[in-house]
């Protein structure tokens, strides 16, 4: 009789091997491998799409804000400045807030930049009123419901809005008021007039008004408030700029661009405090604030009187003062190198994005010349103050 069940195998006979289930160590290493070659195809493309979408954001903002500005230039006929009136509270108590300044808002004159003047186009109307209304204040203290910010402002003036907001950029500068873009403040000579001469031509002298001409740029000063050094006198304005006094060609000017060290949208002086808001002064019977220097770089981008090939006395451009130039991330703006940090700037790689004043927005490499950038932020260069008038750029920027 025979039994029904087989005979048990030996598994440690050598004749006889059994299948154990799992991986073998080479089994395990090889997937691992595999593992690591994915990802390390992976993450670099994750990050490139990333970056892509933060760029395309960026330049969707520029595109906002550049159709804000020519709203803003057909309701009023001319462009913002980069400095300018928006109204004067006159005292006394924020019907916002009771409670702010004890019910005493000192006395104020509520001036901004440019982007402010923007904010009722970008459908920001309630923060717009804020400024434009002579009934609120822009400013704050401690004693205030809500918590003003660093300088002493109200935060409904200083709102954060997304259109400002680059997502590439860090905020570590500021929690109010974020801002990363910048306008075309034209020709850094605020502090300096000084003389040069082009090879056959006669010498031309240039100072801080004729550096606003719209040869030079398209933002210019439009607030005479009193010289800090000599508080009897007024400051120069600028002549408002139209559209149509873009003399090179809407698509090749700048009009707006982006930098990682610009200054929040509603500041307009490096201080920590409005004490320049409320030092009100008269001078040939207007009641006047000073004018704040800086108010041109905080949300400006300026060119130099520089060249490379020293054309017309010009000294060599100083890296600094090109796209992207000196420590993008950890630079901080201060009264002494505002002028130098005043060019366009981002986290992007390679460049920065540029609105151009027919609306168009395109990314600028970090590695064009000075000359081009020069070329870039005159609307009318060969009647501009850069050293060399007769340059025109080759290529399509």
């Amino acid at each position: 009789m025979f039994s029904a069940c087989a005979p048990a195998r030996d598994c440690a006979s050598p004749a006889t091997r059994c299948r154990r289930p799992g991986f073998t160590l080479v089994e395990i290493l090889v997937v691992i491998s595999i593992i690591g070659i994915l990802i390390s195809i992976t993450i670099p493309a994750v990050m490139h799409a990333k970056h892509a979408a933060a760029r395309a954001q960026c330049g969707e903002n520029l595109r906002q804000l550049a159709l804000a500005t020519t709203l803003f230039e057909t309701t009023h006929g001319h462009m913002p400045g980069y400095l300018q009136k928006f109204g004067e509270f006159n005292g006394g108590v924020d019907p916002t807030d009771p409670s702010n300044y004890a019910g005493n808002v000192p006395r104020h004159v509520k001036v901004g930049g440019w982007p402010i003047a923007l904010l009722g186009q970008l459908g920001n109307q309630p923060a717009y009123e804020r400024w434009s209304l002579d009934r609120y204040p822009i400013i704050a203290d401690n004693q205030s419901i809500n918590a003003p910010t660093a300088e002493g402002y109200s935060p409904f003036a200083a709102v954060n809005f997304e259109t400002f907001i680059c997502p590439s950029a860090s905020n570590y500068l500021t929690t109010r008021g974020i801002n990363h873009y910048v306008a075309n403040t034209g020709m850094h000579a605020d502090s300096f007039p000084f003389t040069y001469t082009r090879p056959g031509s006669p010498a031309r002298t240039v100072g801080f008004a004729k550096s606003q001409h719209h040869d030079n740029g398209i933002f210019n000063n439009q607030y005479a408030g009193f010289v800090g050094s000599a508080p009897t006198q007024l400051v120069a304005t600028g002549k408002p700029f139209r559209i149509d006094d873009c003399d090179d060609g809407a698509s090749q000017t700048m009009l707006l661009s982006e930098n990682h060290q610009a200054g929040a949208l509603y500041r307009t002086r490096l201080t920590n405090n409005t004490n320049h808001l409320t030092n009100i002064v008269n001078v040939n019977g207007k009641d006047v604030v000073e004018y704040p220097a800086s108010s041109r770089y905080l949300q400006g981008a300026v060119w130099h009187f520089e060249d490379p090939n020293g054309f017309a006395g010009a000294p060599t451009p100083n890296a600094v003062h090109k796209i992207n130039g000196g420590d993008v991330y950890l630079d901080l703006m201060t009264a002494a190198n505002a002028p130098d940090l005043a060019r366009p700037s981002s986290l992007h790689d390679g460049g920065v994005n540029m609105a151009m004043v027919d609306g168009s927005v395109r990314f600028v490499t970090e590695s064009i010349s000075y000359p081009i950038y020069q070329a870039l932020l005159t609307p009318s260069g060969r009647s501009s103050d850069v050293p060399n008038n007769e340059f025109v750029p080759l290529d399509p920027i």
